[in-house]
């Protein structure tokens, strides 16, 4: 007969609480383990050091949010000693419909993929397969599915406009349209440079999108992307997309969906991207 025990956590901040089953001879140590296992996708690049357990007891309810900082000093207990055992910090049977553990990521976790991406360089050389795949097997990679394992959450649950996407795809009935057949016909042309190839299809695919791209505004040091469409959210501006075009597929030797990525992470690493998102939160 089993004796694990079922303890309940939440993530600082969150709303959405997470279960899961430990031996109580088992310790603090293998707790945290169990939890990276547990929120792999949210805190596989994450140091280990990185992640900080608060034992708690808050009864659960309908989406309930839970934030360290709304606790009194005596409401929360750190967990320093990775040595302890489970049923010593919270029994041998902890009460059911209960929170049981905060999960706190350190700012300095939160704050090493920023560095990352401030520290990569010009998106065209970081997406080179060679460097690139160095970079992915460190502790703050892009989370394209570069490989399959290096996949983030489902985007839909970041905002439910990602959500209406979806919905409007599998409702979609597909018609001929002329700017679509004029579109195709600009890109299966062969041009003699990148340059000449942008200039020609640009305007229609700015047609296609409902709105202009602009000329290069993103740089990153002496690199610059091929356009980017533009929208404002109160007084800032936000890039809706970012345009990078290849002459023909190989060519420059950088994968333009990599090299894509890479000037997106880049982006909203800058400071004041940051301290904008930190605003509209």
């Amino acid at each position: 007969m089993t004796t694990e025990i079922t303890l309940f956590g939440i993530v600082d901040g969150d709303n959405s609480p997470f279960s899961l089953k430990i031996e109580p001879t088992q310790t603090v140590d293998d707790l945290r383990d169990a939890i990276k296992i547990k929120l792999t996708l949210r805190f596989n690049h994450i140091p280990y050091n990185e992640l900080v357990l608060w034992s708690v007891s808050i009864p659960t309810g309908p989406d309930q949010q839970i934030t360290l900082g709304d606790l009194n000093a005596n409401e929360k207990t750190k967990l320093c000693y990775q040595a302890s055992r489970i049923s010593e910090v919270f029994g041998a049977n902890p009460p059911q419909d209960t929170i049981h553990i905060i999960v706190e990521q350190t700012s300095a976790g939160r704050k090493r993929p920023i560095e990352v991406g401030l520290l990569t360089g010009s998106p065209a050389l970081a997406s080179k397969v060679a460097d690139f795949s160095k970079e992915q097997g460190k502790d703050a990679p892009i989370l394209n599915g570069r490989p399959f394992e290096k996949a983030g959450p489902p985007i839909a649950l970041f905002h439910t406009v990602f959500g209406a996407f979806l919905r409007d795809k599998s409702s979609y009935i597909g018609r001929e349209d002329q700017i679509d057949r004029g579109f195709s016909l600009e890109v299966s042309q062969l041009y003699n440079t990148e340059h000449q190839r942008l200039t020609a299809i640009k305007p229609t695919l700015g047609n296609i999108l409902g709105d202009i791209l602009d000329a290069p505004l993103f740089t990153v040091g002496e690199a610059r992307s091929d356009g980017v469409l533009v929208t404002s959210v109160g007084s800032e501006r936000a890039f809706r997309m970012i345009l990078e075009g290849k002459n023909e597929i190989g060519t420059g030797g950088s994968d333009p969906t990599i090299q894509i990525a890479q000037y997106y992470r880049t982006f909203w690493s800058q400071d004041n991207i940051a301290v904008a998102v930190r605003h509209l939160e």
